[in-house]
């Protein structure tokens, strides 16, 4: 996943919030020190954790119980 192009590894999800990690070159050399709660940013979503997700869905389903 990245935000506003930075790449970022999601640590923690809880309903549509969700926590991550910056590394402190990445504090550094973006615009990320400047950021506050509300500010809106870029949300880019790997297109392969989208297959991953809907597989692990399907895998979970009632109807596919335990494949």
């Amino acid at each position: 996943m990245a935000l506003d192009g930075a790449s970022l590894t999601v640590n923690a999800v809880d309903g549509p919030s969700f926590d991550c990690l910056i590394i402190p070159h990445t504090l550094a050399v973006s615009t990320w020190g400047e950021r506050r709660a509300g500010d809106r940013v870029n949300l880019e979503v790997d297109t392969l954790a989208r297959y991953v997700a809907r597989l692990l869905e399907r895998a979970q389903s009632p109807k596919n119980p335990g494949q």
